[in-house]
């Protein structure tokens, strides 16, 4: 899957929970859900592969820098941890095979299993629906969250459900 599809999922679970701690939990365990989801993926060993993953992750911050321009620094530096947390899998097992060593950790091996190869169509068509509902359902909580007090965006990120009056 690409960078894009990890990285809004991610930031998206990292504010849907009033404990930052459970939503980088859930941002980490996001990846091997997604992976689940059979999927075209780029490789690295072409230029073309690595022009490819540069484009996707060049999309990926714009579209979070976008999404953020009006919150505060404790809920970007949530967003964000959530984005890169959520593609942690994926940078440890590249920067490994990169570095030529073996790699036998679980996660690794279980993020290798939940892989599998869909048409590129397909694929990509299901990984921008998803990238644009994930995006959307973002700035609708950031709206809601930025609809708070300042002061609630340190501890916790407020839910504004069912507090209605």
């Amino acid at each position: 899957m690409l960078i894009t599809p990890h990285a809004m999922t991610g930031a998206a679970l990292s504010v849907s929970f009033a404990s930052p701690f459970v939503g980088i939990i859930l941002a980490f365990a996001s990846h091997y859900l997604l992976d689940a989801i059979p999927s075209w993926d780029v490789g690295m060993g072409t230029a073309r592969d690595l022009s490819i993953l540069f484009a996707d992750a060049m999309f990926t911050i714009a579209a979070l820098t976008y999404a953020l321009r009006r919150t505060s620094n404790v809920v970007k530096m949530r967003i964000w941890a959530g984005a890169v947390v959520a593609l942690l899998p994926d940078i440890l097992s590249q920067s490994l095979l990169l570095a030529g060593l073996r790699h036998d950790l679980f996660v690794l091996h279980l993020h290798q299993y939940l892989q599998a190869p869909a048409p590129l169509v397909v694929s990509l068509t299901s990984q921008v629906f998803l990238s644009i509902i994930v995006l959307m359902y973002l700035t609708k909580r950031i709206k809601r969250i930025m609809a708070t007090p300042p002061s609630s965006h340190i501890n916790t990120i407020v839910f504004r459900e069912g507090q209605r009056r």
